[in-house]
């Protein structure tokens, strides 16, 4: 069973040492001779801290997997020297290598979809809702109460499940707490976001606010110990 795997924001105090005595492994296989020092490593955990707070620890390690296999394009020479701007214009690069793979895979799951709708009845329709809901939700936050789990819906698939909830009128969101949410999504922006148009910036920050408060209602209501598959089909 797939667990949403924690970012390094969610890291405490052991992971970031974990994550901190990890870096010479890097900075190894990147082909540098010079051993990696304690305060450089302990400089590049703060600065990931900062400002790739959304990127996991496998997600950094992929990153450089692509590097050391040229699949990264315009990183620039590291000149034997691991540092953390030489970790930024790697992750910089595979986030873009990442994006274009997930849009490709969006694109191509998305006209597949178009083609499932296109040739389906309405009971077909409510079925690949239904499927899609007992995978990505149901299924998982249904096991993860009864181990007693943490659970938490990645970036995309709660934006959608979010909107469903909504549209069915089980979600209700305060003034208060919209504000509050966006607060929080406003301090989740990296620094490259921060530089984005204020149209593209805006509407991540609203993503990112739904992203968070639904991972939050989901918290509760685990808590609460609420069947979710009963709630949505009531």
């Amino acid at each position: 069973m797939h667990h949403t795997i924690p970012k390094i924001r969610e890291y405490n105090s052991e992971a970031l040492a974990k994550l901190t005595s990890k870096m010479s492994h890097l900075s190894a296989i990147c082909g540098i001779k010079e051993p990696l020092s304690t305060d450089m490593s302990i400089c590049i955990v703060k600065f990931l801290k900062e400002n790739y707070k959304d990127f996991s620890y496998q997600e950094i390690e992929k990153a450089f997997t692509e590097y050391i296999k040229f699949n990264l394009e315009n990183v620039k020479e590291n000149y034997g020297v691991f540092s953390p701007r030489f970790v930024a214009n790697v992750l910089i690069e595979y986030r873009k290598l990442r994006n274009k793979q997930i849009s490709l895979y969006h694109r191509a799951l998305d006209e597949q979809k178009r083609k499932q709708v296109k040739e389906a009845t309405p009971e077909e329709i409510e079925q690949i809702e239904k499927d899609y809901l007992k995978v990505v939700l149901f299924d998982k936050y249904e096991y993860a109460m009864k181990e007693n789990l943490s659970f938490e819906l990645d970036y995309y698939n709660a934006n959608i499940c979010f909107w469903k909830f909504w549209d069915k009128g089980l979600i209700e969101i305060s003034k208060d707490e919209n504000e509050r949410f966006k607060s929080k999504a406003e301090k989740e922006l990296t620094a490259e976001q921060k530089e984005l148009s204020e149209e593209k910036k805006q509407k991540l920050i609203r993503e990112i606010s739904v992203y968070l408060f639904f991972n939050e209602y989901l918290k509760v209501k685990k808590a609460k110990k609420i069947d979710l598959r009963e709630m949505y089909y009531f």
